[in-house]
């Protein structure tokens, strides 16, 4: 007879961002049902298979709010009908990664799918993977954790993994990751043969050949053996970055360092303790890290913000950095936070107020660095979020009828922004990347880019002055000359480049410019800086559609091709065509 484990809130986060949902579910304490022994062993026939994917299919139309937001419908079915070709004949493990790379087009981070419809003891006989634990660093996809017997390969830069480039394998790895964009994906790479071999990673042998580069730039081959999974990857995988344990080497246990703050209290909960702060004499501020938007029993968030404002007040404090690099979510009960800022006026600046965000950033945590941007003046440091600003979200969960596969869905839209808010990610305003050599030496740049802002806050104001006098003096090609002369500073510093093109200087080029015409090579010029900007693309083409059509057109799809989700561009692209027939 079947059961459930008992559900908690930390499981649901948890939920929201692994990679491999259910490879990591046992692990982790996540939410699924143990079958018994004769349902384990089960084979599915191809008919139930089938059924199985219109079933999975029918339920997702049902619930999902804009299942066809990011991937055309024509498309997702057409690989549900090759995963219906494919069924006749490939393994039941290669069915359920197909149904996850089929629900990954959805690119929805709270809606994939759940492999363990095995029970825990035949997990082991069934899934595998090579027992390292790697990042995508700054400076590249780095070994950070590893059993004694592959402790070689630790702090070693991998180029190759099997018979491809680090960097297709990704591509391939991303390709099941149920998430909102890019960032998104790569939140977590785990190296699971099965996976491999769905993608013909592996060669022949079972073992993993890896080339790495040291730090001298030399190359080392590894071969690395595999096993079940349920063998090390709890104790390995039981905290969002590895902490040093019995068997398990770690890229920073050597440093002479102490953790760093946003470290310092993860050894018990996944992403560390759900709230907590400190005053830090040296900036006269406190440092406050919120893991978890979950309330304490002990303490909920209410009581928390009233005893740290407290202490803020009492400090006689003036700055305040929020730290939501480890925060993938949980309930939106922010509104403490920012009512204690709004209520402080010296303390809602600029320069007193800092948010930090990571890949890691998402869901409520999401909602949490959106509310602070549009209420407040935080200037954030850090990694774009791996979230969309506006997102689908509340996960509700179901079992595909003949597999027992899991299921979990997305049963809203939540608009954290404007309705008009396009972006993929919220990127922050200060761009400062972790490296490799940071982790290892237990250094943390975004702390230190903050105790620095003051010698570097002036020049946002400065660039705006720059650059609008070059224009009044030799019009758009002396702004570019200027430009290109400046911003190696401005990149230094980690500045967001939009910011200043796009956001500061681009009001003041409409109101000053001489010409409509004038004003387009502007944006054309930002289009070549921020190729990214989905913002500058869609203004673009705006401003083309009664000059050249088919010009309009390229912008726009380019929007579509930066965010699929962009209804705008959808809908300006339809009336083109529509247009065109008349």
């Amino acid at each position: 007879m079947k059961y459930k484990l008992k559900k908690t809130f930390r499981a649901i986060l948890l939920l929201q961002t692994m990679s491999l949902l259910s490879l990591t579910s046992l692990a982790f304490g996540q939410v699924t049902e143990i079958q018994p022994e004769s349902s384990v062993q089960k084979k599915i026939t191809t008919k139930e298979w089938n059924e199985d994917l219109d079933y999975l299919v029918k339920r997702y139309e049902i619930m999902h709010p804009g299942l066809y937001t990011n991937v055309s419908k024509e498309k997702f079915n057409a690989f549900v009908d090759t995963l219906k070709l494919r069924s006749a004949t490939e393994s039941g493990l290669n069915m359920i990664i197909g149904i996850m790379e089929l629900v990954a087009m959805i690119k929805d981070g709270h809606t994939g799918v759940n492999p363990t419809m095995y029970n825990a003891e035949k997990i082991p006989e069934t899934i595998h993977w090579y027992p390292i634990r790697v990042y995508y660093f700054s400076d590249g996809l780095y070994a950070i954790s590893a059993i004694k017997k592959y402790e070689a390969i630790i702090g070693k830069k991998i180029i190759r993994i099997g018979k491809l480039t680090t960097e297709d394998v990704i591509k391939k790895w991303a390709r099941t990751k149920a998430a909102d964009n890019k960032i998104g994906e790569i939140t977590d790479i785990y190296f699971v043969k099965e996976i491999f071999q769905y993608y013909d990673i592996l060669d022949d042998s079972d073992k993993l050949k890896l080339v790495a580069e040291d730090t001298s730039g030399n190359k080392i081959d590894f071969e690395i053996e595999s096993e079940p999974l349920m063998d090390k990857f709890p104790k390995m995988n039981k905290n969002i970055f590895p902490m040093k344990d019995e068997g398990i080497i770690t890229l920073n246990e050597n440093s002479s360092n102490q953790l760093p703050l946003w470290l310092s209290r993860i050894k018990e909960e996944y992403s560390g303790e759900f709230y907590w702060f400190e005053y830090l004499p040296t900036i006269n501020g406190i440092y406050l890290q919120i893991n978890a938007m979950v309330n304490n029993p002990d303490e909920n968030f209410n009581m928390f913000c009233d005893r740290l404002f407290k202490e803020f007040d009492k400090k006689k404090a003036v700055r305040l950095i929020i730290d939501i690099r480890n925060n993938n979510g949980g309930n939106h009960f922010e509104l403490p936070l920012l009512k204690g800022i709004i209520s402080r006026p010296d303390l809602d600046k600029s320069d007193k107020l800092f948010v930090i965000t990571s890949r890691v950033t998402f869901s409520a945590s999401q909602h949490l660095a959106i509310q602070l941007d549009r209420y407040t003046n935080a200037t954030s440091f850090g990694e774009p979020t791996g979230a969309r600003p506006n997102t689908f979200g509340a996960i509700r969960r179901f079992t595909l009828p003949n597999s027992e596969l899991g299921a979990f869905c997305s049963v809203q839209f939540i608009q954290n922004s404007e309705a008009d808010d396009y972006r993929a990610l919220t990127e922050p305003d200060f761009f400062v990347p972790l490296t490799s050599n940071n982790y290892k030496n237990n250094e943390d740049p975004v702390l230190e880019a903050i105790s620095k802002y003051d010698e570097y806050k002036k020049l946002r104001p400065e660039f705006l002055e720059n650059m609008s006098n070059a224009f009044l003096k030799g019009g758009l090609e002396e702004l570019k000359t200027v430009y290109s002369n400046i911003k190696p500073n401005y990149i230094k510093y980690g500045f967001n480049m939009e910011n200043l093109l796009y956001k500061d200087l681009d009001s003041w080029m409409y109101r000053n410019k001489k010409s409509d015409d004038e004003y387009i090579n502007y944006l054309k010029f930002m289009h070549e800086e921020l190729p990214n900007s989905v913002d500058v693309s869609s203004d673009l083409a705006t401003w083309l559609e009664t000059r050249n059509i088919e010009e309009a057109k390229k912008y726009y799809k380019n929007c579509l091709e930066l965010n699929p989700a962009h209804s705008y561009a959808k809908m300006k692209l339809k009336l083109m065509e529509l247009e065109s027939m008349e």
